[in-house]
């Protein structure tokens, strides 16, 4: 008889304690059962900046389908868009806004904020 055993996302263990150091992770991680080292941490935060500056959303894969079919070595037909696999510890739209704004910090997030208000502001007719 095999027992089945719930597999952890270590990733999202890391992101679910964003303010915390590293080292604390760690210590918080092998309580949990789960055992990865202070590198791993420095690893998925700097992945989830590099996604962020890239306009994606942390811990979210896409996945790619592939053309139809292939004709003379040219994929004909349409592509389906690409779908979402998951999102980060299914969190709300506002949730991941808030997540997403302590991630760039405070002030890029007002700024952005001030960016969305004047466009907003520019579209109402009085």
């Amino acid at each position: 008889m095999t027992s089945t055993r719930k597999s952890v996302n270590k990733s999202a263990f890391v992101r679910l304690h964003s303010k915390t150091t590293p080292s604390e992770i760690v210590a918080l991680g092998k309580t949990a059962g789960i055992s990865f080292d202070e590198k791993y941490v420095h690893n998925v935060r700097w992945k989830d900046k590099k996604d962020i500056s890239e306009g994606k959303v942390p811990g979210v894969r896409t996945r790619r389908s592939s053309p139809t079919k292939s004709v003379n070595g040219r994929a004909v037909g349409s592509r389906r868009p690409r779908t979402v696999v998951g999102t980060p510890f299914n969190l709300s739209l506002a949730e991941q806004f808030v997540q997403l704004a302590m991630d760039i910090g405070l002030n890029s997030a007002e700024a952005l904020i001030a960016k969305v208000r004047s466009a907003a502001n520019s579209l109402t007719v009085d």
